[in-house]
């Protein structure tokens, strides 16, 4: 009988692509303007689900407030946009 690696050799190598890394080649939507538009437009008037602060730790909203323009502007220039249209609510039951 003939011994049978219990690892192939190519698994480990470095030329094999990681195929599953959780990174999508697609850019971030605040390099895709029509994209971030769209997620603000669905985003104002709703309420926010949990704490969004700025990189300094200062509160930009809190659980319940209203995503409002000013919120917006205050998120974008932190840079905290992004986290800003995760955090707001999201009804499960669609229309």
């Amino acid at each position: 009988m003939h011994d049978i690696p219990l690892q192939s050799s190519h698994a480990t190598s470095p030329e094999v692509p990681n195929r599953i890394s959780g990174k999508s080649h697609m850019p971030p939507a605040s390099d895709r303007p029509d994209i971030e538009a769209a997620r603000i437009r669905d985003a104002l008037g709703r309420p926010v689900m949990r704490t969004v602060r700025d990189r300094e730790g200062r509160v930009i909203l809190n659980p319940g407030d209203l995503i409002l323009h000013a919120s917006i502007e205050r998120a974008r220039a932190s840079r905290v946009l992004d986290r800003l249209l995760e955090s707001a609510y999201r009804s499960s039951a669609r229309r």
